[in-house]
């Protein structure tokens, strides 16, 4: 596979950061006068991709997600990523790849390129966004505008880039976008990530360099 850019999700796709995620969703609830949910709860919503089955039905979806992805402002948390992660992204960068970084979080640009810092990880990417920096209408938790705007930058066309991430709306943001969407299974099953839409799948981030060279094994069925 001959690829020129690869874009990453940042939150449980190059770190594990769902007890941030799980923080920032009790925050909202808080927030909106709700009461705080238990951890596992949140899990079994989370891991079904059904979060929204938890809120009122007259809390405003668009509003609440808002909100939520806002609160990663004040989080302080800071992932520690296996070192597998920084073998990677070496590896890539030595392959003459560019390296992208997208957060679906609001986030201020220099809050987040501080914890990428402090995680090690700022230094192996060219271009590092969160999606404050773009006006996304296509869905919750789009990352379309700023997938392209990458694009842009980078001068790669689209068919030579990927996006990896372990959620839905990367794949359907990398499709949107018209990039390579490959899923990386975390909380959600391989199954759901070929129903969103991922060309291919890979149970572990390592397995991004085997793909790289011999993709069909990880290609989903149809």
């Amino acid at each position: 596979m001959r690829v020129k850019l690869a874009i990453f999700d940042y939150d449980n796709t190059l770190v594990d950061t769902t007890k941030s995620f799980y923080e920032s969703f009790i925050s909202s609830l808080i927030f909106y006068g709700l009461e705080p949910i238990s951890y596992d709860r949140f899990l079994h919503f989370f891991t079904s991709n059904n979060l929204d089955q938890h809120l009122p039905q007259y809390i405003d979806r668009e509003e609440f997600w808002e909100t939520f992805l806002r609160t990663y402002e004040l989080a302080s948390y800071t992932p520690k990523p296996s070192p597998k992660v920084f073998s990677i992204l070496s590896e890539l960068r030595v392959r003459g790849i560019k390296l992208a970084i997208i957060t679906g979080r609001k986030q201020s640009i220099g809050r987040f390129i501080e914890e990428l810092k402090r995680a090690s990880l700022a230094k192996y990417f060219d271009y590092i966004y969160t999606t404050l920096d773009f006006r996304e209408s296509y869905f919750t938790f789009s990352k379309v505008n700023a997938i392209k705007h990458v694009l842009m930058q980078a001068k790669v066309n689209a068919r030579q880039a990927i996006m990896v991430g372990d959620y839905q709306s990367d794949i359907i943001s990398a499709r949107k976008a018209g990039v390579i969407p490959i899923g990386l299974v975390d909380h959600m099953p391989k199954d759901g990530l070929c129903r969103a839409g991922a060309i291919y799948v890979i149970n572990k981030l390592e397995d991004l360099l085997v793909l790289l060279n011999d993709p069909l094994p990880f290609r989903c069925r149809k």
